[in-house]
């Protein structure tokens, strides 16, 4: 049973989150791990190569991550929005997935032309270019075989498999690092894990192959063209009406890369230095790994909106959107303590004292959490409704706001300047998209004291967890050595955890109906801590049977 099937066929709000989650959190898991992974490499890079090379690698995997997301990204997530919309209302998606794999191979070729291109206009590290390039191609194949997948099964079957190779990726990176490739060798560590990707999808669920026929099989009508309905909802496959849909998705993603990717990265190499750039990058590095999940779980409720929106039934999925962004935002708070508090000291411990600078930026950027998963949430909303008109005006005034503040404070702050100018651009996206999903979707119900017994709990934790760090270590930023830091920083944390949990459990951070609505989520040996944080009686939920999810 697919999302589609559960959502169309008017599934309870349980049944919805509980596909949500399992396919955000495998497509987390898919991401999460390689990026620990990444970070490892980025250490490595870092100690081997030096602060100017890594950050000229930097440069090289933004401009290809910039590209890829307008380019490949925008056609993924146009692909999603209309199989969703096919699959949702019982139509066939057999011949727009054939459609969509031919494009993404042709996406993706362009994005490898335009950084091959790119590398020989700037005459540096031009090899470099050509492979991250390359990886993006292949990337692309590897997606275009892989929606079949995702629109009928979730993220989680396409996610298992990715999770496989690109944790591979990083440990090649290292060798390519250790054997003398330079950053170089980074991208084709990146490209063998691709490869073997592609070549798994290929062989599992590629055309013509025993497992796409069962595949096939299991879905009778994606054996048959599209009805004349479905070939209306598409426009004629292509133009209008998916051609449009991609257009405006790569116009979202083109002010996302401006707003949520880090533009005044671009803004900081142009008046800056590379090592800037490098203490840039690695402040940023800790509190995306944090934000990883919580986003990709927001990522993994488009099809789920698309398909809801197909079968006539969206009600389950707005109930779903309101309460996700209550209780995105109360768990963002204690993790924007916990980056703040940890961030500095880690970073010394992995990077070294070089980047001290680095460090010191940690707590100011891990405020960025807090508009992860509200804005996140919202624009998956809008996303999967088609409703991109809204994420364009939003995003632009976002994106003018971070490009003028970078401007403003990058060349004069350096580093921390363009970390202001990325909070200033991404407080304006999530605020805007919170305030107009409110009007559509009705007020989120805050409990009120939400907020501030959550804020409360997470500054007592935080600041108990800074006290036993600097006691320990001598400060929060202080290079001491890895022994005395990593015993610093394993005190203050167990300190800071347990020191807000309960604080939470003393003033009641949830309500009852925020607390029931998570509890089908978690474990049942988990409900007894549930139940202790929440004000009233414990969560006690129905048990719903999902018999498939993502």
């Amino acid at each position: 049973m697919s999302t589609a099937h559960v959502v169309g066929g008017g599934a309870d709000t349980a049944s919805v989150r509980r596909l949500v989650l399992r396919g955000g959190l495998w497509s987390a898991a898919s991401q999460l791990f390689p990026a620990v992974g990444t970070a490892v490499l980025s250490v490595v890079a870092a100690r081997a190569l030096g602060s100017n090379a890594l950050g000229r690698q930097s440069l090289i995997a933004y401009v290809n991550a910039a590209a890829a997301a307008v380019v490949v990204g925008s056609l993924t997530s146009a692909s999603l929005r209309h199989l969703g919309l096919l699959h949702g209302a019982g139509d066939s998606t057999a011949e727009l997935t054939r459609w969509t794999l031919r494009a993404h191979v042709a996406a993706g070729a362009l994005v490898c032309a335009l950084m091959a291109a790119t590398g020989a206009a700037v005459g540096r590290d031009h090899v470099a270019w050509a492979v991250v390039g390359s990886v993006s191609l292949i990337d692309a194949a590897a997606m275009g075989i892989g929606l079949r997948v995702v629109v009928k099964d979730g993220w989680a079957p396409y996610a298992r498999l990715s999770l496989i190779f690109q944790m591979v990726g990083p440990p090649l990176g290292i060798v390519g690092v250790l054997v003398g490739l330079g950053i170089t060798g980074i991208f084709v560590g990146d490209g063998l894990a691709a490869l073997g990707l592609l070549v798994a999808l290929t062989c599992l669920y590629g055309p013509r192959t025993r497992w796409s026929r069962a595949l096939a099989a299991a879905v009778p009508a994606d054996g048959a063209r599209l009805s004349p309905r479905g070939r209306w909802r598409l426009g004629g496959l292509g133009a209008p009406g998916f051609g449009r849909t991609w257009r405006q998705f790569a116009l979202v993603e083109l002010i996302t890369q401006v707003v949520a990717k880090r533009v005044e990265f671009v803004v900081l190499i142009a008046v800056a230095t590379s090592q800037d750039v490098a203490m840039y990058s690695v402040a940023f590095t800790f509190v995306v790994l944090i934000a990883l999940v919580p986003s990709m779980v927001a990522s993994a409720a488009l099809p789920v909106i698309a398909a809801a929106e197909g079968g006539g039934s969206l009600e389950s999925a707005t109930a779903h959107v309101r309460l996700a962004i209550r209780l995105g935002t109360l768990i963002c708070v204690p993790l924007v303590a916990l980056a703040a508090v940890v961030g500095p000291t880690t970073v010394l411990i992995v990077y070294g004292a070089e980047y001290v600078d680095a460090a010191r930026l940690v707590p100011v950027a891990a405020l960025a959490l807090l508009a992860s998963v509200g804005g996140g949430v919202c624009g998956k909303y809008w996303a999967g409704r088609g409703r991109l008109g809204v994420l364009l005006a939003v995003g632009a005034g976002a994106g003018l706001v971070d490009v003028v503040v970078a401007v403003v404070l990058a060349a004069r702050y350096g580093a921390l300047g363009a970390v202001v100018a990325n909070l200033a651009g991404q407080a304006v996206f999530a605020g805007g998209l919170i305030i107009v999903t409110v009007r559509r979707t009705g007020a989120l119900g805050w409990y009120r004291r939400g907020l501030v017994t959550m804020t409360t709990s997470s500054v007592y934790g935080g600041l108990l967890a800074a006290a036993t760090i600097s006691v320990v270590n001598g400060g929060l930023v202080q290079d001491t050595g890895i022994v005395r830091s990593a015993a610093a920083l394993s005190a203050g944390g167990t300190v800071g955890v347990v020191a807000t949990v309960l604080m939470a459990m003393l003033l009641k951070v949830l309500d009852a109906e925020e607390a029931s609505w998570l509890a089908p989520l978690l474990p049942r040996r988990l409900w007894g801590l549930l139940a202790a944080v929440t004000a009233g009686p414990g969560p006690r939920p129905r048990p719903v049977a999902v018999r498939a999810a993502m």
